[in-house]
């Protein structure tokens, strides 16, 4: 019995760290995978809430700055960050900013209704029905804010909650 558990020990001992060592190696390789994807805007297709029609990353605007913010109506740092948008929002002119939620569209619409981020010209909230957001993005915590500038290049991450004069300051770069 004692040499059954002498040989068998060190070979699960050995599985075990290989297949944890294959995990993060799996995982270290995907995080590279999605900062190379992101580092210029990616294809994307989400549903729009007022419409409910398809906006893809061919749907956006030509020649600006673009603000990407994934966020849940839940999350108290979003609520913050999103009406701190919303009283700047003339701040926001020279940008598109892009709102994506996981949250079904009817919530968006009362949210955003409730922060008077409807029929801004500039705005438009998006819901991600299929859960891709993190697949194309990456795992992001509530709210993770990107900004490209017009050649749609990534400038700037921001995990977490974010003051509107750091969103500003790498928008009008």
């Amino acid at each position: 019995m004692k040499e059954i558990i002498k040989i068998v020990f060190p070979i699960i001992l050995f599985l075990g760290v290989g297949f944890m060592l294959f995990k993060t190696f799996k995982k270290i390789e995907q995080k590279n995978t999605i900062a190379l994807q992101i580092k210029k805007i990616p294809d994307f297709e989400f549903l729009e809430i007022q419409s409910n029609e398809k906006f893809s990353s061919k749907s956006l605007k030509k020649d600006i700055p673009v603000l990407f913010v994934y966020f849940n109506t839940e999350c108290e740092h979003c609520r913050y960050e999103i009406k701190q948008i919303s009283h700047n929002i003339n701040k926001f002119e020279n940008c598109q900013i892009i709102m994506i939620s996981i949250e079904e569209p009817e919530i968006l619409k009362t949210f955003t209704k409730k922060h008077n981020l409807l029929n801004k010209k500039n705005i438009t909230i998006l819901y991600d029905k299929d859960l891709m957001f993190e697949e194309i993005f990456g795992n992001c915590p509530f709210p993770t804010s990107f900004i490209y500038n017009k050649k749609r290049e990534l400038v700037k991450t921001f995990k977490g909650e974010v003051k509107i004069e750091a969103l500003l300051k790498y928008l009008n770069e």
